[in-house]
């Protein structure tokens, strides 16, 4: 990949790095201990900052060795078959909580789920997707050349 383009897919990644920070900011500013349940004692504004840098320096690694694209150009056709699948894990868990149903205060409501949920998500895929895959991937590749 050149390196126009390392910029441009890093530059995405701070971007969302930035508004997911944004958006903690804004909240942690309404309710002090929203994040509280999720992220512990530690502070939202540096849980967030440390998750962004983590999320750069994890999908750097991936641009440059060619593991990863953050961005590209897809059609809808390409974006089907990922979103039927979330479709059908979400009605997976639709049908689990009419079964066996959450507890009631599992959700933030609005209107800070408007905020919540997106920044929420940019933690969780950043420490439990992006993390462990390049984790993974670095112990797999110095394995495989014998690094």
């Amino acid at each position: 990949m050149r390196n126009a383009g390392q910029r441009t897919q890093l530059f995405a990644v701070l971007s969302l790095s930035v508004a997911a920070l944004m958006m903690a900011a804004v909240l942690h500013a309404a309710d002090p201990i929203l994040f509280q349940r999720f992220i512990g004692g530690i502070h939202p504004l540096i849980a967030f900052a440390l998750v962004g840098l983590l999320a750069i320096g994890c999908l750097r690694w991936l641009l440059v060795g060619g593991w990863f694209v953050v961005h590209g150009r897809s059609t809808v056709a390409d974006m089907f078959r990922p979103a039927a699948i979330a479709a059908l894990m979400a009605l997976v868990t639709i049908l689990v909580d009419l079964r066996v149903p959450f507890a009631a205060d599992i959700n933030v409501l609005p209107p800070e789920s408007l905020l919540f949920y997106p920044a929420i998500a940019f933690l969780v895929e950043i420490v439990f997707h992006v993390l462990p895959l390049t984790v993974l991937l670095a112990i797999l590749s110095s394995t495989l050349t014998g690094v």
